[in-house]
């Protein structure tokens, strides 16, 4: 179902969203959805803000116009990172142009990022993900992307494989590198692995870029 409909709004009235959560976990870990549908905007230039970044099941569509999503998260230690909910970005995101990810570390796993004809400005169909640090600039902003095996001989995959259809020009930019981590299905008794992915890495000095 349709939790926020804004799909009325023309060129010129903009909509900014600002969420506490899209959901939260009670007790016993039981996700508590606050947020209980898709979320689709109009044809204005629109922000939607989600402070504390929590599973969301639904489809964000932000429509026509130049659009960001900001997800932020702050409950992560400084002298260990670990993988959570809170720090990884999975969401259903449809017709928008910047994804913002704001609190430090950060992995990209399952998400989907795509444009439709109706909604596509100028049928460049490009989107921007940017990795950013903490808003105290205690941190700088630093994605990491999980490595697994296919098979003796087969190559591995990386957690960006596949996020964005062909045709869609993607791009990702972190302010503090990006790191590739081994996953529990990497084989670590192969003598040498073959990468076979769609993007490329660009050269940086602490900026970092990816381009698909």
């Amino acid at each position: 179902g349709i939790a926020i409909d804004g799909r009325g709004t023309t060129a010129g009235n903009d909509t900014h969203l600002i969420f506490a959560s899209l959901s939260q976990k009670d007790e016993a870990g039981n996700i508590i959805e606050s947020v209980k549908g898709d979320i689709l905007l109009g044809a204005s230039d629109d922000t939607m803000e989600v402070n504390d970044n929590s599973a969301f099941k639904y489809k964000i569509d932000l429509g026509a116009g130049a659009d960001t999503l900001v997800l932020k998260h702050a409950n992560e230690d400084d002298t260990e990172h670990k993988k959570t909910e809170e720090n990884t970005f999975n969401y259903n995101v449809m017709n928008t142009e910047n994804i913002n990810l704001v609190g430090g570390h950060w992995h990209i796993e399952d998400a989907y990022i795509g444009f439709d004809e109706t909604n596509n400005r100028n049928g460049d169909n490009q989107v921007n993900i940017n990795i950013l640090g903490r808003e105290d600039g205690t941190k700088a902003g630093e994605l990491h992307v999980e490595i697994n095996s296919l098979g003796i001989g087969q190559g591995v995959e990386s957690s960006l494989d596949g996020i964005v259809d062909e045709g869609t020009d993607l791009t990702i930019t972190a302010n503090g590198g990006i790191k590739y981590v081994v996953g529990d299905n990497f084989n670590v008794y192969q003598d040498n692995y073959t990468f076979d992915t769609d993007y490329k890495i660009g050269s940086y000095e602490n900026l970092s870029l990816i381009h698909i």
